[in-house]
This record gives C-alpha cells, structure tokens and sequence, in this order.
C-alpha cells in the first residue's frame, strides 16, 4: 500500500508503475484519521523522515525510517517500535540540521543528487523490515 499527500504523487505515482507487483496507491486520497487507521493495522512502514512518519511512530507500527538530509536528532521517532537506516558515508549527511534549509531547498541545492538517500540499499532495507515486522 501506498501513502502520502496530494504533494507526494508525483514520486508515489511513478513509484507504483516501477513496483512489479500490485499494489494499492492511496497517496493523496485519505484523510489523517484514515492514514492513521491504515497504519495502525500494517505489519510495517517504510518511510523518509515526513508526516507519515510521525503518524506511523505515533500509532507503534513497526517503522522503518530512512534518514538523509533530515537531523535524525531532532526528529527521529521514539517508539519502541521504530528503527533508522541511514548511510554515514557522507560528510554532509544531516545538511538539513537545524533547519538551515528547508526540504526542497536541500534537494534543489544538492551537488551530489541526494546520495545520502540513493545509498541506502533495498536489500538493507528490506532485512531491516523483516526484522521488526509484526
């Protein structure tokens, strides 16, 4: 299944079509409440440092957070539940700390296309998942 806001289509819709397995595209057409109901229920999320993440963090989904430009000091879950991948290969990992830029400045301004996120492996990923499960 798949979540997010009318803003989050524009990555998710793709997404869908890149999936090679059926899934069910929800981005954009939920409420809080229903998001939060969808959640409570999944045997896992895997997200980036975002709205859905907080929500799933907040009902104790099993959750998988991918952290890049975001300060995972400062807004990382707490939940028992929750767990962080990040890969600290970079030496401007965190560049969002702070807040000195806001998302979309930090990927708009980013010489090196947002390696922080494209090097966090699926297979790392998905055995992470495996792992916190329900």
């Amino acid at each position: 299944m798949l979540l997010g806001d009318d803003r989050d289509r524009m990555i998710v819709d793709p997404f869908e079509k890149e999936c090679g397995v059926p899934v069910l595209n929800l981005a954009g057409k939920t409420s809080l409440p229903e998001v939060a109901s969808i959640l409570d229920g999944a045997l896992a999320l895997v997200c980036h440092d975002s709205g859905l993440m907080h929500i799933g963090n907040a009902v104790g989904v099993p959750l998988v957070a991918l952290y890049g430009p975001t300060d995972l000091n400062f807004t990382r879950p707490m939940a028992s539940t929750s767990c962080i991948i990040r890969n600290e290969q970079l030496a401007c990992i965190g560049c969002m700390k702070n807040f000195s830029k806001t998302e979309a400045e930090a990927l708009r301004d980013c010489p090196i296309q947002v390696q922080c996120m494209r090097l966090i492996l699926v297979n790392e990923v998905f055995d992470l998942v495996q792992r916190v499960r329900r």
